[in-house]
């Protein structure tokens, strides 16, 4: 019988199974999952951001973390591999006591959007070879960092609760005043504003039946002489939300503020920017 040879249709098939068959896919990348019984490792996972401002589209790989307020990577420990070559992984305690979670296998992971990578302190480590390795030192760092920011940070936040002081410091901005405000305490110590204009006649003023919220109550106890709204450019945002663009102005209004986290002192950051970002 004559040897089979492979028609344009054949190749075509060959190539698309090769790309988007996962089997497939993970045998071409199989090496990328193999490590040492033993390693500490991190995940990371492709993320895929739009930004509204220039409507640009980009991908990035994003490490996995504990809690997004610490920035603190999760740690995997490469257990075993089983006779096939295929590893086995289990994650670490944040607390450093142990294991949690349920085993995993790495096969069952798309390399298109899943790698994993030696951690980075664990690398160090080995080549320097001293003493014994903590794997939850990140984490603790990092957590008892923000916990001292955060403390630091409660003690020159105007107090938002009260609405007397809330009104007495709204009723005192003046253009050309900077502040730190946020929902969050990340955002608080990321954002800074400053008043470019204040509408002393704005056309509209909420009026509210029944039950009104923190928001509103706050709006609701400025007096008609008092009624303002104010305008205030984003003048800084040293990793807040990217809703707050530097440049931008926000109409806010009295009750925007209330139970917020305010300051007109620049707060301390709640990470270590001498640390950077995981590596």
């Amino acid at each position: 019988m004559k040897p089979y040879e492979k028609t344009k249709q054949d190749e075509s098939r060959e190539e698309s199974d090769l790309k988007n068959n996962a089997i497939m896919r993970w045998l071409q990348n199989q090496d990328a999952f193999k490590f040492n019984p033993g390693d500490i490792i991190i995940k990371k996972t492709k993320s895929y951001n739009y930004n509204p401002h220039n409507r640009e589209r980009s991908e990035e790989w994003v490490t996995e973390v504990i809690t997004k307020a610490t920035g603190a990577a999760k740690k995997y420990v490469y257990a075993f591999e089983n006779k096939l070559g295929i590893g086995y992984l289990r994650q670490l305690k944040a607390n450093g006591t142990g294991y949690c979670g349920s085993l995993i296998c790495v096969a069952n992971f798309d390399p298109e959007n899943t790698r994993f990578e030696l951690d980075p302190d664990f690398l160090d480590h080995t080549l320097l070879g001293e003493g014994e390795f903590t794997y939850n030192n990140e984490y603790v760092t990092k957590k008892k960092f923000r916990e001292e920011a955060m403390a630091a940070n409660k003690k020159i936040m105007v107090r938002t609760s009260s609405i007397k002081i809330l009104k007495e410091w709204y009723l005192g901005l003046k253009v050309g005043d900077t502040f730190w405000y946020g929902q969050t305490f990340d955002d608080f110590a990321a954002v800074k504003w400053e008043v470019v204009k204040i509408n002393t006649k704005d056309p509209y003023r909420p009026t509210t039946s029944g039950y009104m919220g923190k928001s509103e109550y706050a709006n609701q106890s400025l007096g008609a002489d008092e009624w303002r709204t104010i305008e205030a450019k984003i003048v800084e945002n040293n990793g807040g939300n990217t809703y707050f663009y530097p440049g931008s102005t926000k109409t806010l209004q009295m009750g925007t503020f209330s139970w917020a986290k305010v300051s007109m002192t620049r707060p301390h950051p709640m990470k270590d920017q001498l640390c950077g970002p995981q590596k």
